[in-house]
Order: C-alpha cells, then structure tokens, then sequence
C-alpha cells in the first residue's frame, strides 16, 4: 500500500462518516483486512482498488494517480539520496521514471475502458 492512497482512503471515509466496518462490508473484507490497507500493512491491489472506487463513486483512475505519484515520489526521493549516483546514473533513473509514469497514464486509460465495458455489459 502507498502513503498518498493511505490518506486518500482514510480521508474519503472519514469524509463520507465511515467506519472501518462499514467500508470493509461494502467491499466485500474483513474489518481487520481493511485496516490493514488503511495501516500500509498490505498492498492495496487491483481488486479492492476497484471496489472501493465504485463505493465512494470515484473513478479507478484516481486512486491509481494516488498509487502512481508514490512511485514517481519515492523513485525521485530515493534518486536524490543516493549520492553515489553518478550523472549518468540520474540520467537513467529519469528516463525510467518518465517511462513509468507514461505506462501509469496508459493503464490508467485502459482500466476506464474496462470499467466501461463493464458498465456497458451489464
């Protein structure tokens, strides 16, 4: 689980007078599994994220983005503390964080056309 999709989903509940239980029903967990995604204590993964954006009736592609900017935050922090790194080596690691974030916006597209197939079908 990401920091900024922590906060996310602990704002999105509180902000919508949530508990934990209520959120964890809805979604088809337990209260403890919730709280563990809640606590960064497991990995937010593609399945929950999709429910719990149809629970607060947001798109996927926002929680994503919240996933998304972890990455590109943590890659870049994690770039600027290695002072070993060599020139070239920041090179690299900026092209692989431009390609990471253009593979982000990519799946971001193709799961909001899965999500309207899905709409569609149903």
């Amino acid at each position: 689980m990401y920091k900024d999709s922590v906060i996310k989903l602990k704002q999105l509940r509180t902000e919508k007078n949530f508990n934990q239980q209520e959120v964890a029903e809805n979604i088809g967990l337990s209260q403890s599994e919730y709280s563990k995604i809640e606590n960064n204590q497991i990995k937010l993964d593609f399945e929950i994220a999709s429910r719990l954006a149809r629970f607060y009736k947001i798109s996927l592609k926002e929680i994503i983005d919240f996933e998304k900017n972890y990455y590109i935050e943590n890659f870049s922090q994690s770039a600027i503390n290695t002072e070993s790194l060599t020139i070239n080596n920041n090179d690299i690691a900026l092209k692989l964080l431009e390609q990471i974030s253009e593979q982000n916006k990519i799946l971001a597209n193709l799961v909001e056309q899965v999500i309207g197939l899905i709409h569609t079908n149903q």
